[in-house]
């Protein structure tokens, strides 16, 4: 139990990392790509989600990059 407790911590710290560092969205893109991978090896159902939520939304989600807001 712990140690996938550790490894969704991983995970989820990994991708706000990602979201808080000022990068560029060709980065973002290769940042977010690793954090996929990370993602399937790990195999978390709730992470799975979360992947194809961003795989479906890719292009909005990256262009948060460029300027660093959104529309919301």
């Amino acid at each position: 139990m712990i140690p996938d407790i550790k490894k969704a911590y991983k995970l989820s710290y990994g991708l706000c990392k990602i979201y808080n560092r000022q990068i560029s969205p060709n980065v973002a893109r290769a940042k977010l790509a690793q954090w996929f991978n990370q993602v399937e090896e790990v195999g978390f159902d709730a992470f799975s989600t979360v992947k194809r939520t961003f795989e479906k939304h890719y292009n909005t989600i990256v262009n948060y990059f460029q300027s660093r807001s959104t529309n919301a």
